[in-house]
């Protein structure tokens, strides 16, 4: 049962898939064969059908809380069971990253492509009983295929972040769940109504280095001010990667209504919606992202989904704090753009700004399950090791002043445009608000003093 290992690369073709199984049961001969398990049954009666499972081949080991998988199994309802070693004891885990091909984990032909399908995603795990350093899962909302052939490519598995064990980030990112390698592709066969697991060793990609952050571009001014989040993970990893064509990741958000009532007491409201995973997102090298102009001094932005740091860094105005916490990381991954709109609220004769309403959406728990690359000349597609992590709640762009400071962004920004017209360095739009804002008060000073004459008139008559 337990699994006998044999390394190779490359994309297996249908006929090569066909050839790995007959080589397995032949070369390396078949694990045990398996009857039917059930939710019920004991981790270590489920392991000990195979009559090679030594326990004492798996030894407590107080300080180590890693997470490893030794084995899969299937039920007899079409369920799919996971089993770890835990050397620690009892560390509860909650997710694999998975692919259901075998098309993961090496070298790429030319033109050889994913289809959706044979994407990975997490799977949630379910906890159904442990015995000492050994536990059993149920993969949640998982139906296991009827087809002869069935592959289970995991790359890592996830366990909650322990504080005091694991180690923080150092900065404004947190970590949710640290993953560990798994790097294994388990292939469960049917014959004559029996099925035969047989397991395989693929390579995975880790990251070693991540910051999670956004960039927030204003899109205008108008009773309102709206802008867009663009948000990103910059990661380093364990190989040298020349090139990086696609990436894939999944991330949790939520919306949320922030309120500043009263300045004066610097009450801060809350409401949060649901907090949901979104579905796996996948970024090629051809991909982009833009801003919308929505009013008054709206920017048109455009950037890559897929960049270099370098061209990161080249391209966008950064905080001390984020050029700080780029070093050493080597791509940057924008995965996605979310609304942000601010609403003023004014005392009762609109002289000042004495709160607001901020309307955004919160990214987290951000983990990259994909990379698609080259390096030395050949095209990888590996599944990858990494933790999910959330990053800090400000920019990593500086931003225009705050409300309580300048009154309002939108007047700011009018007299930042008079201040450039006059003093030379006005952009052609910056021109047109400053002298349509001059005209404006031109037509209103005229105004207030033709009013005037008449009511001084209507005085002295």
């Amino acid at each position: 049962m337990l699994c006998k290992f044999i390394k190779y690369n490359g994309i297996i073709t249908t006929v090569f898939s066909l050839l790995l199984v007959l080589i397995l049961i032949i070369g390396q001969g078949s694990t045990s064969a398996l009857a039917a398990t059930s939710n019920y049954s004991d981790v270590l009666t489920d392991l000990k059908k195979d009559e090679s499972f030594d326990p004492s081949a798996y030894p407590e080991k107080p300080k180590d809380y890693s997470v490893n998988v030794i084995q899969v199994a299937e039920s007899e309802n079409g369920e799919l069971f996971v089993y770890t070693y835990q050397p620690s004891g009892y560390l509860l885990a909650t997710e694999i990253n998975m692919s259901l091909t075998d098309k993961m984990g090496g070298k790429l032909d030319n033109g050889e492509e994913l289809s959706p399908a044979d994407s990975p995603k997490p799977y949630k795990l379910e906890l159904l009983n442990s015995d000492s350093v050994f536990c059993k899962y149920k993969v949640v909302d998982f139906n296991v295929s009827r087809d002869n052939i069935r592959y289970y490519n995991i790359a890592s598995i996830y366990r909650d972040r322990i504080d005091g064990i694991d180690k923080p980030t150092g900065n404004d990112n947190t970590i949710n769940s640290v993953s560990f390698k798994v790097g294994k592709l388990y292939l469960a066969i049917t014959d004559n109504d029996t099925v035969k697991y047989y397991c395989t060793e693929r390579e995975v990609i880790a990251v070693t280095e991540k910051y999670v952050g956004y960039m927030r571009y204003t899109e205008g001014y108008w009773l309102w001010r709206d802008a867009c989040d663009s948000h990103y993970v910059a990661f380093s990893t364990d190989w040298e990667i020349d090139y990086l064509y696609e990436a894939e990741l999944t991330y949790f958000s939520r919306s949320v209504r922030h309120t500043k009532t009263d300045y004066f007491t610097e009450k801060d409201e809350y409401k949060y919606g649901d907090n949901t995973e979104q579905p796996p997102v996948i970024l090629s090298e051809f991909d982009t992202g833009h801003t919308t102009v929505t009013g008054i001094g709206g920017i048109k932005h455009t950037w890559s989904r897929i960049q270099s740091v370098s061209k990161f860094k080249e391209t966008e105005d950064l905080t001390d704090e984020v050029l700080n916490e780029l070093k050493g990381k080597q791509w940057v991954l924008r995965f996605a753009d979310t609304h942000y709109s601010r609403y003023l609220e004014r005392d009762p004769f609109g002289t000042s700004v004495i709160g607001y309403t901020d309307y955004y959406t919160e990214v987290s728990n951000v983990t990259i399950l994909r990379l698609k690359f080259e390096k030395d000349g050949e095209v990888y597609n590996l599944g990858v090791v990494d933790n999910r992590q959330t990053g800090g709640d400000k920019p990593s762009n500086p931003q225009p002043n705050d409300p309580k400071d300048d009154n309002d962004g939108f007047w700011a920004y009018i007299w930042n445009c008079l201040v450039k017209l006059f003093t030379g360095k006005a952009s052609v739009w910056e021109t047109v608000v400053a002298v349509l804002t001059l005209v404006v008060v031109v037509v209103a000073v005229v105004l207030v003093i033709k009013f005037i004459k008449f009511v001084i008139r209507g005085l002295f008559k």
